[in-house]
């Protein structure tokens, strides 16, 4: 069956490049069970107002039933996926915190609240206490030096921030900002580039690897490569590829600790960010374990991780049936940085 996937996996490309051109209907192409087969997961818009590639003439979206000796599984895209945002904090939300990750914790663990400083004083954003998401997992810099993985979203104002200066704080928010909420300052992020106008076909467009970046910890910083131990879970042990039915779980700030199950992988699919479309390639979703969402905004750059302790991947999107993920492999090796 690994062979399987691994064969589905490396045809998504190609699947993409038949079903989007011209296609307005089709949100996503991806690799999940289909029965007790590996196939591809169509995913088709509710609103087919907008076809990927403008300039091409539409025509049917329905996928056929098999593609490439695989078969295709056709799902209902109800929402957009978009980039889980920093949660806005507020005079009044500082009294509404529900997770222990939302306080100022040392030493520093995965799942902790995190806010680029800096990036928000240029918004102008900080008169509400800006925006803060989530410290991903501890890494180790190129040169052997701590740092913290988390969204580029998140730490690197989407790709916008200055590294070697952007202060990181945590925990970030509404709090008097001092010395002691300055744990970090930004060392890189992946390129979030965005699909440019009047592309006219897939081949056109830039697949982006992730949204991630990585920040340096000031000399001194207390550091554990693990969680708060009220979480009861393992610390990060190693990494892999993701495999559809894989049982997860992340801690983020916002939502605390919570599992799910992977949906899709090898998955081609777009999120709106400020600066306009980006689409990416590689990526795959999660879907809750039960009634519960499994992240909400302030969540984004947390860690998803198998039971065992094995880190998959960052969760970075909203989905129609859960979260995006980027690998975990693919942002560490972007970033030049190893889990700690």
């Amino acid at each position: 069956m690994r062979n399987r996937l691994n064969e589905a996996r490396a045809l998504v490309p190609a699947v993409a490049a038949q079903l989007f051109q011209g296609a307005p209907g089709i949100r996503s192409v991806g690799v999940g069970l289909v029965g007790q087969d590996y196939g591809f997961v169509v995913e088709e818009r509710a609103d087919t107002a907008r076809p990927l590639c403008a300039q091409a003439a539409p025509r049917a979206t329905t996928p056929p039933a098999e593609l490439f000796g695989f078969p295709v599984r056709r799902q209902l895209a109800y929402r957009a996926p978009a980039p889980l945002p920093w949660h806005r904090n507020s005079l009044q939300g500082m009294a509404l915190q529900r997770q222990p990750e939302q306080a100022r914790v040392r030493p520093l663990v995965g799942g902790l609240e995190v806010q680029n400083l800096d990036a928000d004083q240029r918004a102008g954003v900080l008169s509400h206490g800006g925006y803060v998401g989530t410290l991903g997992c501890l890494v180790r810099l190129a040169d052997g030096s701590p740092g913290m993985l988390s969204n580029a979203h998140v730490l690197a104002d989407c790709g916008r921030g200055q590294c070697g200066h952007d202060r990181i704080m945590q925990a970030g928010g509404c709090r008097f900002y001092s010395a002691p909420e300055h744990v970090a300052v930004l060392e890189a992020s992946l390129p979030l580039v965005a699909e440019p106008p009047g592309v006219a076909h897939f081949g056109g467009l830039t697949l982006n690897t992730g949204d991630a970046a990585v920040a340096r910890l000031l000399p001194g910083m207390a550091h554990i490569p693990g969680y708060l131990p009220m979480r009861g879970v393992p610390a990060p042990v190693g990494t892999a590829t993701p495999v559809p039915g894989d049982v997860v779980f992340k801690v983020g700030r916002t939502t605390g600790l919570t599992r799910g199950v992977v949906d899709r992988v090898g998955l081609v699919d777009s999120v709106p960010y400020p600066h306009g479309l980006c689409w990416f390639e590689e990526v795959f979703s999660v879907r809750a374990d039960g009634d519960d969402e499994f992240a909400d905004d302030g969540d984004s750059g947390s860690a998803v991780l198998r039971s065992d302790g094995t880190v998959l991947g960052l969760l970075f999107a909203s989905a129609s049936n859960g979260v995006l993920c980027c690998e975990i492999e693919a942002l560490l090796g972007g970033l030049g940085c190893v889990l700690m």
